[in-house]
């Protein structure tokens, strides 16, 4: 299984939706040789490149960048990169573009990714215009791509799993999350049946965070307290 990341899955699901009318293809880890292209359009023959500052500012990554875009010209492939102005300016190649990106994020993705939309018009694409909400849309997204991990929370936290809202989360799975997780995701209460949003991470960390709409309810904690009343004499009687 290939290494993506969220902001790779952004870009790809933008190309996507926004040549969906045209059935344009869109090829994910296209592979030439020993490289291998983010995204990657055979009936234009133009390959896209997502180049984050984590993976892409150090000298090696420079030289493999700068070797990827010279197979790509010999090839006759045209190459956009989606570049961070922290990583290292490549050496230039006729077919090779560019479209710097500042701080990442939610909001510079939101930004840059209609950037690219109107680069590939340039050179001959049929995209339309598709609104990019990278944080309104990461459920989706993620539910596209995420598979399941050890030490998922459905195993370290099953009774926190066991409230997680699997059809708000657009079907993505509790085994597809730690407990470190930093990703918002919908969970609906055992108790009081309604859903809210939190972070994995607040709901297993020392927070522990539960339902606001029971924390809030005299009914639901009297309810809750019962419960465990209830839970401790079971125990001491067994």
């Amino acid at each position: 299984m290939r290494k993506t990341s969220y902001p790779e899955q952004v870009m790809l699901d933008t190309i996507r939706r926004a040549g969906s009318d045209e059935g344009l293809i869109v090829e994910e880890g296209h592979r030439l040789g020993l490289f291998e292209f983010d995204a990657f359009l055979p009936d234009y023959n133009i390959a896209i490149e997502y180049d984050a500052k984590y993976s892409h500012d150090n000298s090696i990554s420079e030289i493999r960048d700068n070797e990827k875009n010279q197979a790509a010209a010999l090839n006759g492939i045209r190459v956009i990169r989606v570049r961070s102005l922290a990583c290292p300016v490549l050496d230039p190649f006729d077919g090779v573009e560019v479209i710097d990106m500042g701080t990442e994020g939610y909001w510079e993705w939101n930004k840059v990714f209609p950037k690219l939309l109107n680069k590939l018009r340039d050179m001959g694409v049929p995209v339309k215009d598709v609104k990019v909400d990278s944080r309104g849309d990461e459920l989706r997204i993620r539910a596209g791509y995420m598979k399941p991990v050890k030490n998922n929370i459905a195993i370290t936290h099953p009774s926190v799993a066991a409230e997680w809202d699997r059809v708000k989360n657009f079907g993505l799975s509790p085994q597809c999350v730690s407990r470190g997780s930093h990703l918002r995701a919908w969970w609906k209460c055992s108790y009081c049946g309604k859903s809210w949003h939190a972070m994995v991470t607040d709901r297993c960390g020392q927070r522990h965070s539960g339902c606001p709409h029971c924390n809030n309810s005299s009914i639901i904690r009297s309810m809750k307290k019962k419960a465990v009343m209830q839970a401790k004499a079971a125990s001491v009687s067994c």
